[in-house]
């Protein structure tokens, strides 16, 4: 099950599950925060998954989809934390540059 925790003062994080079967939810829900106020100002857009504790490609994808969307409000996806989790299946598929950490995401791509 996903959990979207939303505490001010602190970035909007993912909890618990986010595969085929979360998507769904998960994607609507993120969809309203983006259109939210989070965007007042553009730059890094940061997305705590440190309690995320298992994700597949469908999470993946969903993540993608999310960068796509702050890419046209001029903001860019920034992991906050990942978990292990998280960092495990970026890493096998290869998708550093196209969802880099939160450190990594202010430095210009080569």
């Amino acid at each position: 099950m996903l959990h979207l925790c939303d505490e001010p003062g602190r970035p909007l994080a993912l909890a618990g599950s986010l595969t085929i079967y979360e998507v769904g939810p998960a994607c609507a829900a993120l969809r309203e925060a983006v259109a939210g106020a989070r965007l007042e100002v553009a730059g890094q857009w940061p997305l705590d998954l440190s309690r995320l504790d298992e994700i597949d490609t469908a999470g993946v994808q969903l993540l993608l989809a999310l960068r796509t969307q702050l890419q046209r409000h001029g903001a860019v996806l920034a992991l906050h934390a990942p978990s292990e989790a998280v960092r495990e299946l970026v890493d096998l598929l290869r998708l550093h540059a196209a969802l880099p950490y939160a450190a990594a995401a202010a430095q210009p791509e080569a």
